[in-house]
């Protein structure tokens, strides 16, 4: 499993954010707990992969120019 931050507030749904550096920041609504916000980065490991590639790719592209 990867290593992510939670930022917890008055919201309704779970939203993942892949900052340039590749770690991970997951949003989540205060009521839910630690065991399904693990569950649902789980679910998305696949999603997570493909976009960390992504991003880190850009990322780096935009740094040697």
């Amino acid at each position: 499993m990867r290593k992510y931050t939670i930022t917890r507030s008055n919201r309704k749904t779970i939203a993942i954010k892949i900052n340039a550096d590749s770690s991970l920041e997951v949003k989540a609504p205060v009521n839910l707990s630690k065991n399904k916000i693990d569950e649902f980065v789980n679910s998305k490991e696949k999603w997570i992969a493909k976009h960390s590639e992504r991003i880190s790719n850009n990322y780096f592209l935009k740094k040697t120019v």
